[in-house]
C-alpha cells in the first residue's frame, strides 16, 4: 500500500469507511513502506529501528500495538485481533535476531499486513475469522514445538552436566 494524502486502500464495499482512522493508515505506511529503495521496493522505519538492539524492536512493537488496537476499536473479532497480535509479536521477536532480524522486519511488514486484516475482517468477518483461526493454530503449534525443543535441550544439558560432575 502506498500512502497518499487523502487516499487510502479500502475494501470494495466500503466496510472500513471511517472505522480505521487515517493516522493509523499513515502510521502503518511510515513503519512499513515510507522509504523507497531499489525499483518499486519500499521499506519502513520499523526495519530501520530493528538495527538498534532491544530498544528499536520495543519501540516498533509499541507502535505496532497502535495498529492492533485500531482493529479492536473498529470491532474486529477476537480471533482476528489475536492473529494481528501474533504478527506484531512475531516481527518484534524475530527483529531481535542480529542482522537477520531487521531483514525480516523489512520483508514481513506486520503493520501493513494487520491493516489489511482489519479491512478484510470488516468486509467479510467469517472468512477472516476462519483464516485467523488457522494462523492461531499454526502459531500455537510452532510455540509448542519451540517449547518442546527448549525443554529437551535443558534435559540433555542437565543430564550431561550431571554425568560430567559425577565422574
Amino acid at each position: 500500500m502506498q500512502y497518499r494524502a487523502g487516499v487510502s486502500d479500502r475494501p470494495p464495499d466500503g466496510a472500513a469507511e471511517g472505522l480505521v482512522p487515517e493516522y493509523v493508515r499513515r502510521l502503518a505506511w511510515i513503519l512499513d513502506d515510507a522509504i523507497p529503495i531499489v525499483g518499486k521496493r519500499r521499506v519502513g522505519l520499523d526495519g530501520v529501528m530493528s538495527f538498534v538492539p532491544v530498544i528499536g524492536d520495543t519501540a516498533g512493537f509499541g507502535l505496532a500495538t497502535i495498529v492492533v488496537l485500531a482493529g479492536v476499536r473498529a470491532g474486529c473479532s477476537w480471533p482476528t485481533v489475536a492473529r494481528m497480535t501474533i504478527h506484531a509479536v512475531g516481527e518484534a521477536v524475530t527483529g531481535m535476531v542480529p542482522l537477520v532480524g531487521p531483514l525480516i522486519a523489512f520483508a514481513w511488514k506486520a503493520n501493513s499486513r494487520n491493516l489489511r486484516i482489519i479491512e478484510a475482517d470488516l468486509g467479510d468477518r467469517e472468512a477472516t475469522r476462519r483464516e485467523s483461526w488457522q494462523v492461531i493454530l499454526v502459531g500455537l503449534g510452532l510455540a509448542g514445538i519451540t517449547l518442546a525443543l527448549i525443554l529437551v535441550s535443558l534435559v540433555v544439558a542437565t543430564y550431561t552436566l550431571w554425568r560430567w560432575l559425577m565422574n
